[in-house]
């Protein structure tokens, strides 16, 4: 009876033992596994104040009597033809082998960009029936010879930055466009517009496009 009461406390000794050690081990891995500790740091790089370059473009008449600032909004800058070879034609006159010009200049000075330009004749206003020719010159070089039309055959250049600070008036781009009425041998309907009364007129419009160069994707 003593031996059989010794094995019962011995058994439960074991049992109580095994309980402990397996409490331990639970609470020693629960307790090891959320108390790991490490080092952290954050922190964030902040860029200089981010200025947005200055766009500034201005059409003018050759001769600064005129100019309009399409910086923002279009605007329509009036230049008077001029005639180039009409010596048997009146003054301010446009008729079969007539040669006027109309002269302006785009001005990007300031602007802190290169510049990417476009122009296109329109001659919808004119009258129906004429046959106008252009020829273009920028810079005082003949750069185009075929027709402009406001239907996309337009004359494109660029104005660059290259480098320095802003584009100044000395990369103002002076334009020269010349219209010809063309004595093509339609005379019957040429002289159909000369006899109308009263008599006809009409205005040829050079629509331009001024655009920010944007580098192509590489």
């Amino acid at each position: 009876m003593e031996n059989q009461n010794r094995k019962e406390k011995k058994s439960k000794k074991r049992g109580l033992f095994l309980l402990a050690l397996f409490a331990f081990a639970v609470c020693g891995c629960v307790g090891f596994g959320v108390t790991f500790a490490k080092y952290l740091s954050t922190g964030k790089v902040q860029s200089d104040a981010l200025t947005a370059a200055v766009w500034h473009v201005e059409l003018k008449n050759s001769d600064g009597s005129a100019m309009k600032d399409i910086s923002s909004a279009s605007q329509t800058l009036s230049a008077s033809l001029v005639a180039s070879s009409n010596a048997n034609v009146a003054s301010g006159k446009f008729a079969p082998g007539s040669v006027s010009y109309a002269e302006f200049v785009i001005n990007p000075e300031n602007t802190e960009v290169s510049v990417e330009y476009s122009f296109s004749l329109d001659t919808s206003a004119l009258w129906s029936g004429v046959t106008v020719q252009k020829v273009v010159t920028v810079n005082s070089s003949n750069v185009e010879s075929a027709p402009l039309t406001a239907d996309g055959d337009a004359y494109k250049g660029e104005i660059l930055l290259g480098g320095a600070a802003k584009l100044t008036a000395n990369e103002a781009v002076k334009v020269r466009v010349y219209i010809e009425w063309a004595a093509n041998g339609a005379d019957a309907a040429d002289t159909a517009i000369g006899v109308e009364s009263p008599a006809k007129s009409g205005t040829v419009s050079i629509n331009v496009t001024v655009s920010q160069k944007v580098a192509s994707a590489s």
